[in-house]
């Protein structure tokens, strides 16, 4: 299975706790009853300069408008419990592959992804399913920022997603889960275009992904 060498992102120092769970420590406080908030980041900051480098020469900088940090502790923990899940399945944390990886959208699916996570029933698909009936993520920036569609001021928007890859194989449009894995004998996590070299990564649970930060482009 392809593997980056290193994350695009760091891992996160989790020290916060909500709801019995831990949260990023970078993150804002929030109240016990907010489900979920955007937090704009400053253009000076640290993160806000990490965010933006993961576009590499694709996306050039003086496009970004905005890049906001989603915080939504629901999510984000069902995420952490999965990846505990896959560790514990695979007995090796670095077989779950936890990467940055991208996904181009329009403007009125934006509020329903910050709350509810992506997916392709309710938002649609736009490359549509030849790899499989789910939620596309691009490996490169370039690749999703192809599928922004841009809202009535000209803007575009795409979001950096943390994605628990897992075991992956080759999708095809029939498949609106995929098949067993021969070494755990569960499911693949993803699908994908190409084993070695992906341009594309296919998710089926909305609890192995999380959109981290919504970046506003021009």
């Amino acid at each position: 299975m392809w593997t980056q060498t290193e994350p695009h992102l760091p891992k996160e120092n989790k020290t916060k706790a909500a709801s019995g769970s831990d949260l990023p420590s970078h993150w804002d406080d929030m109240q016990p009853e907010e489900r979920s908030r955007l937090v704009t980041l400053a253009t000076d900051s640290d993160e806000y300069k990490k965010v933006v480098k993961l576009l590499g020469t694709s996306v050039p900088p003086t496009n970004v408008v905005q890049v906001d940090r989603i915080q939504n502790p629901f999510m984000w923990c069902a995420l952490q419990n999965k990846i505990k899940e896959l560790t514990a399945l695979y007995k090796n944390a670095d077989s779950v592959n936890v990467r940055q990886l991208f996904h181009g959208t329009s403007d009125n699916v934006v509020a329903s992804i910050c709350n509810e996570n992506f997916d392709w029933r309710l938002h649609g698909t736009a490359v549509g399913q030849a790899y499989g009936r789910g939620t596309y993520f691009g490996v490169d920036a370039a690749t999703s920022y192809h599928y922004c569609r841009p809202g009535s001021n000209g803007n575009k928007h795409m979001f950096v997603a943390r994605v628990a890859i897992g075991s992956a194989v080759v999708g095809n449009s029939g498949m609106a889960r995929p098949p067993i894995n021969p070494n755990t004998s569960m499911p693949y996590e993803s699908t994908t275009n190409n084993i070695s070299n992906p341009s594309m990564i296919i998710k089926y649970c909305k609890q192995e992904y999380y959109p981290e930060y919504l970046l506003t482009l021009k």
